[in-house]
């Protein structure tokens, strides 16, 4: 009898141990659970903030890059402008110094001056190309405009 309940005593702690195990592998496994599903919610929230900073570091160079852009259109209008003034002035210039050379021929025996109207009217198309220039709306380049049209009027057709 002794046997016997020593025999059913030992299976009574083996079973109690196997519970006991069963509890315990319970325990761990819940254990890693919980942390590998922290471990994913802390990856996940480290994943997000840095992929805020580098959106945002992006978006500032982005910026910064389409900034300068515009800064080179603007330099590149202005110059185009200024270079579309320059070259009208030249050829101004230019009209106005073949209409003076003209003038400064000596007279012919006849006392005739030949005719200048060649010269009058390169002033002219140079004045109108001004006018007709989508950049030359300043008033200045108006009233330059204006003085050029009254001496070209002036002179006798």
């Amino acid at each position: 009898m002794r046997k016997l309940i020593s025999t059913v005593s030992y299976f009574q702690v083996r079973s109690q141990l196997r519970r006991q195990a069963a509890a315990h592998s319970d325990h761990v496994k819940d254990v890693v659970e919980v942390e590998t599903s922290e471990l994913k919610r802390k990856h996940t929230h480290e994943m997000e903030i840095n992929i805020c900073t580098e959106r945002s570091a992006h978006q500032n160079e982005f910026s910064s890059l389409a900034g300068r852009v515009d800064g080179i259109r603007l330099i590149i209008r202005q110059k185009a402008e200024l270079e579309s003034k320059i070259r009208t002035a030249q050829e101004l210039w230019l009209a106005c110094k073949a209409l003076n050379l003209a003038l400064s021929i000596e007279t012919p025996q006849t006392g005739i001056r030949p005719p200048l109207r060649s010269e009058v009217n390169a002033i002219q198309n140079v004045a109108n190309e001004v006018k007709l220039a989508p950049e030359s709306n300043e008033i200045s380049n108006l009233e330059r405009n204006d003085f050029v049209d009254t001496i070209l009027k002036s002179i006798p057709k």
